[in-house]
């Protein structure tokens, strides 16, 4: 398979229990590792938390429609959107 001739040289990777750490160093790796995964976890349970939000406030509009003229409807979302960016 090798039509170089040239052979690779093997990394020499020591067996996991001959590497030996500090507890103390793998603790705050755990603790760090932990802090990132539930970081992760937590900016997930965002996202979906304000795509049903999104979509609440879609089905709201759409309801709003059926029952109100189209201009009105726009008046009330401009008008709710700007008093959103008041509050933050």
């Amino acid at each position: 398979m090798e039509s170089s001739g040239m052979r690779r040289a093997k990394l020499f990777v020591p067996p996991l229990a001959k590497l030996h750490m500090p507890s103390a160093e793998v603790k705050k790796l755990e603790t760090e590792m932990k802090a990132e995964k539930e970081e992760e976890r937590q900016h997930r349970i965002q996202a979906i938390k304000d795509k049903r939000a999104a979509k609440e406030e879609k089905e709201r509009f759409e309801k709003m429609a059926l029952k109100m003229h189209a201009k009105r409807v726009e008046r009330v979302r401009r008008r709710e959107k700007r008093n959103k960016l008041l509050k933050s």
